[in-house]
């Protein structure tokens, strides 16, 4: 008995539940497009998707997030996207897909080009209120925009995923450099001039240290 919440900015809506299908399609006479009216010009999309229960609260399934900031105006996009029960953790499954039909529409592209520019800028967190009529909604938008996990509760799983996570970037970084490293002293061929590989990083530390000694 899936539906889907989608929360934008100020504004929540959900589409019609379809009863006893694991993989709906939602016809046209169902209840599935939604326009929104965008103030910020790089606000996200938040996208979940749940299964319906009558009596008790909603189970949810899975939720996506969608950069407005990747698309063009005026261009009709079908995408597909994963969905998972948080983006906090590294080592995660997806629980299926979700396909969408997005549109986005400017009276004035170069004003909205300028607010984002601006907004990039100037990057300031805005809190949104979103309201909703029953009790039951609720969690359905905590999870829709926040995930499984919170991250102003403490979660002992979750914070291991973040130490896991600066592990594997300290990792790269110490490979990165001792590559670096090696590439230089070794005089690899890093920079590619035509068909050869040209040591010219190699060649530019020699002379910068040669240029180091002369100076002492």
């Amino acid at each position: 008995d899936a539906f889907v919440c989608l929360v934008f900015e100020d504004s929540i809506c959900q589409t019609d539940t379809i009863d006893n299908v694991l993989s709906p399609l939602f016809m046209p006479w169902t209840q599935r497009s939604f326009a929104f009216n965008r103030m910020l010009p790089l606000s996200p999309l938040y996208v979940g998707v749940f299964d319906n229960n009558a009596s008790i609260s909603h189970d949810s399934i899975g939720r996506c997030v969608i950069n407005m900031d990747n698309f063009q105006p005026g261009v009709m996009y079908t995408l597909k996207y994963a969905l998972y029960p948080t983006s906090l953790l590294k080592d995660r499954e997806a629980v299926g897909t979700v396909t969408i039909r997005l549109r986005i529409e400017a009276q004035d592209e170069r004003k909205l080009l300028m607010e984002s520019r601006a907004e990039l800028a100037g990057r300031e967190m805005r809190w949104m209120h979103v309201n909703m009529r029953k009790e039951k909604s609720l969690p359905v938008a905590n999870f829709t925009v926040k995930g499984q996990y919170d991250e102003e509760k403490y979660s002992l799983k979750l914070f291991l995923s973040y130490i896991d996570e600066l592990l594997t970037y300290k990792r790269m970084i110490v490979y990165s450099c001792g590559d670096a490293i090696l590439s230089v002293v070794l005089w690899r061929g890093t920079v590619k001039v035509g068909v050869f590989a040209l040591p010219i990083h190699s060649a530019i530390a020699f002379v910068i240290g040669i240029h180091l000694v002369e100076s002492l």
